[in-house]
């Protein structure tokens, strides 16, 4: 699923996935490899820290 899926699309489909999580461009950054879906969370935003990458 995450292979076929946009990275623009992304933010979109985590947030619905984790609600308790403000999935937005101002908290977090989604990046797409090959092997992973990136999910960091920028500096910009007070409530998340560190990054998360997910096997596709």
């Amino acid at each position: 699923m995450l292979k076929a899926l946009p990275v623009e699309d992304m933010m979109t489909y985590f947030a619905i996935l984790n609600p308790t999580f403000y999935f937005s461009p101002r908290h977090f950054a989604i990046t797409k490899t090959t092997d992973y879906v990136i999910i960091k969370a920028l500096s910009t935003s007070n409530r998340y820290r560190g990054e998360n990458r997910i096997n596709i």
